[in-house]
């Protein structure tokens, strides 16, 4: 919350004494304000967490001693229980698409994501992330 979005509130709860007609149209400009101030704070975080995957990789994370490889049953278990109706993510790659590839595609897969494991080196568009707000019903 805001010094000036505190301030609005202080000012909205005198405009409700002093000019009820107005207060509506007080509420939706510290509404407005609000949601402004949330949108920038996700972004910031989103900036924040970026920035800090940038500087680190998944070995730094992991002492040697515990890392094993990701196996093939780990994979099956994790698309097997993953609901089909999920948004698509970044890769455009559809989960009904997953739940029907052939047990060597599978392992294909299992074998990139390991060589990532082993190397710490992780995709640059995998450490990107974007952040989708869901409109409201009567609010735009």
């Amino acid at each position: 919350m805001t010094q000036e979005i505190l301030n609005l509130m202080e000012e909205g709860r005198l405009v409700k004494l002093k000019d009820p007609e107005n207060y509506s149209e007080m509420q939706s400009k510290i509404g407005k304000k609000i949601r402004q101030a949330k949108e920038q704070y996700m972004t910031n975080k989103c900036k924040e967490i970026e920035d800090l995957n940038s500087k680190h990789t998944q070995r730094e994370y992991l002492p040697e001693t515990e890392r094993s490889e990701i196996m093939q049953s780990e994979v099956e278990y994790a698309i097997k229980t993953t609901k089909g109706d999920k948004a698509l993510g970044p890769d455009d790659i559809p989960i009904a698409l997953l739940k029907i590839m052939e047990r060597n595609r599978i392992q294909l897969l299992i074998a990139f994501f390991n060589k990532i494991y082993d190397t710490g080196v992780i995709p640059n568009e995998w450490l990107v992330s974007s952040k989708v707000s869901p409109m409201k019903l009567g609010r735009l």
